[in-house]
């Protein structure tokens, strides 16, 4: 069971990201995009 691993960790990553209030709206929605994607691929896999 990898995937459920790999959505862990992109969700864990995603609190990260939204807990770095000092990066901006941009950089934001750039490292959401790239850890949905990982989700999507974790998906996929699966």
């Amino acid at each position: 069971m990898q995937s459920g691993k790999s959505l862990q960790k992109a969700s864990e990553r995603k609190t990260a990201i939204e807990a770095m209030n000092d990066s901006t709206t941009e950089e934001q929605q750039a490292a959401k995009d790239k850890v949905d994607q990982a989700v999507v691929t974790a998906n996929t896999d699966y």
